[in-house]
């Protein structure tokens, strides 16, 4: 009788302290995000990293308000409302911004947005699945979210005078499209840009998960085990996967400060593409931050781009 009290004790704390946490993780991972704006960051008193450069964001988040858009809808290939925003500039040119986890296209690229549009691009302001304006109950973290990104070069491809798209994706949205990449077909995608994102779902979790001290090894394969219940799909599927067999030149971005995402991702990824690649490093720069603080970045990608944008 103690011996079966001994074993009921272990399994309620084994629930306890395992699986509940276990399910609370996966659903608040995985569930729908608000996404964080320009004006939530600038009502913030935890500027954190972005406080040099908040001033510069508003200015072109006002910028950018400023401009005419077209409101787009699509669905994707299991039925989500898809949503972004084009600016139409009259270009053969059109770069797709994709941003990250719990963000929104404004928040991750104002900055580079009005930098484009300046220079005569057009713009698509993709909203990731499971964000604002976007449908979808969940957020897949790139694994879903890379088919997503197929329909919106579809989309793009198809407006009159296009013969350029280039891809931008930050975090999250650059862990998208790198899933994607072996599977872009379409040949007026002329370049990819993939900043500061992770080489698989399964291992940014488990990055997350060691940094708050928690039981990684008992937790991940239960995570894992859910993703594949819930979504037909394995989390420790990997980016360099779909980048070894890639076409598309691409060009690495990853703060060398960024404590959110490992920068060893990103060299990762770079060392598995098969593509022609380079990469920069910005020394001060954080977590999405390699645009803004990477004093040579915007030149350095205008060059790189001009070698595959005629």
């Amino acid at each position: 009788m103690i011996f079966l009290y001994a074993i009921l004790i272990l399994l309620a704390i084994y629930i306890i302290f395992i699986i509940c946490p276990t399910i609370v993780m996966f659903f608040s991972l995985f569930s729908r995000k608000k996404g964080i704006t320009i004006e939530d960051l600038e009502k913030s008193d935890d500027l954190e990293y972005y406080e040099p450069y908040i001033k510069t964001l508003s200015e072109c988040n006002r910028f950018m308000k400023s401009l005419n858009y077209e409101t787009v809808q699509i669905f994707s290939y299991d039925g989500v409302s898809l949503c972004a925003e084009y600016y139409d500039n009259g270009s053969d040119k059109t770069i797709i911004f994709v941003h990250g986890y719990c963000a929104t296209p404004m928040s991750n690229f104002c900055v580079q947005a009005r930098n484009f549009y300046q220079k005569d691009w057009n713009l698509l302001m993709v909203y990731q699945r499971g964000h604002s304006k976007s449908g979808g109950k969940h957020v897949t973290l790139g694994i879903t979210e890379q088919y997503d990104i197929l329909r919106w070069i579809d989309w793009a491809s198809q407006k009159e005078n296009t013969k350029n798209i280039v891809l931008y994706g930050i975090s999250m949205g650059c862990t998208s499209i790198a899933y994607a990449s072996d599977k872009i077909k379409n040949k007026k995608v002329k370049a990819m840009v993939l900043d500061c994102g992770f080489t698989s779902v399964y291992d940014q979790m488990k990055f997350d998960s060691n940094k708050r001290h928690l039981p990684t090894s008992l937790i991940m394969p239960y995570i894992q085990l859910f993703a594949r219940m819930a979504f037909k799909e394995n989390i420790k599927d990997s980016t360099c996967d779909s980048l070894r067999h890639t076409d598309i030149p691409a060009f690495f971005l990853h703060g060398a400060e960024d404590k959110s995402v490992p920068i060893e991702c990103s060299k990762q990824m770079y060392k598995a593409c098969a593509s022609y690649k380079e990469c920069e490093y910005p020394k001060n720069a954080h977590h999405i931050l390699s645009f803004l603080a990477g004093k040579d970045v915007p030149q350095k990608l205008d060059i790189f781009l001009n070698r595959f944008v005629k």
